[in-house]
């Protein structure tokens, strides 16, 4: 048997094909510029040859070598360099000073600077203290500054529901099922003491918590905060209100729905 080496390949030909050393190949042949060492001797090709040379099949076959183009090894070096020139740290050692790192240059020696006065947080003014504080000077307001609907106490039931029930209970009179399981019993919203709260402080309990109760400031927008404690507020009617008060349109729709 006979081996034609084109370098990334090695094709057995019949010996009775009697190929001649160094032919030129045919164009349907693949061919490469390399053309790998026999018998120790390395040849190099610069066209389409081949080098035809006898292999034993008995005992250990001869390694054929392989030489690589001179510009093999030098073009990846070269797109490391490129790579390593295109790299610049800039952003990374850009000057900079950590907000609790010390400063010679302001009077203080701190990098943090306070914020100035009057600054608020882009698309969050809030020009009416009353609705995102529940207070005016200080002091709870006792009137809903929104619009009362049946959508506000619509949606302040559903959010209630969802938000306030697990330990209030749906009444509000506090006995919710995490109460049920070991948790601290909040006080029923119908006792007197919350009965004549005025409507800011269930506001201002939402936002910045009150006792064990942990702010809900991040998970309930003001609007709902508002829908919620109106909803409280009917709640509260609802629970201490006398029939005699209701109309007789009232007490007739009452009794059917017992």
């Amino acid at each position: 048997m006979n081996v034609i080496n084109t370098a990334t390949s090695a094709r057995w030909i019949h010996t009775n094909d009697r190929p001649k050393p160094f032919q030129r190949l045919s164009s349907f042949v693949e061919t490469v510029k390399t053309v790998c060492s026999h018998d120790g001797v390395r040849h190099w090709a610069k066209g389409s040859v081949s080098m035809i040379g006898r292999i034993k099949l008995s005992g250990r076959r001869e390694r054929l070598g392989r030489h690589s183009a001179p510009g093999d090894r030098a073009l990846p070096l070269l797109l490391v360099i490129v790579l390593v020139a295109a790299c610049r740290p800039d952003m990374a050692n850009q000057p900079k000073a950590k907000p609790l790192s010390e400063s010679d240059f302001f009077s203080n020696q701190a990098n943090a600077r306070p914020i100035p006065p009057h600054t608020v947080e882009r698309g969050d003014a809030r020009e009416n203290d009353a609705f995102y504080t529940g207070l005016t000077n200080g002091t709870y307001i006792t009137q809903l500054p929104v619009k009362l609907t049946p959508e506000l106490l619509e949606r302040g039931r559903e959010r209630f529901d969802t938000m306030c029930a697990e330990c209030h209970d749906r009444t509000g009179s506090g006995n919710g099922m995490v109460v049920l399981r070991g948790f601290p019993r909040p006080p029923s919203y119908h006792v007197p003491r919350l009965r004549n709260a005025p409507i800011g402080h269930f506001f201002d309990v939402i936002t910045n918590g009150y006792g064990v109760m942990y702010s809900y400031a991040a998970r309930v927008e003001p609007e709902d905060r508002w829908a919620i404690a109106a909803y409280i507020r009917a709640l509260q009617l609802s629970h201490n209100l006398n029939a005699s008060e209701l109309s007789s349109a009232e007490r007739q729709k009452l009794e059917t729905e017992k």
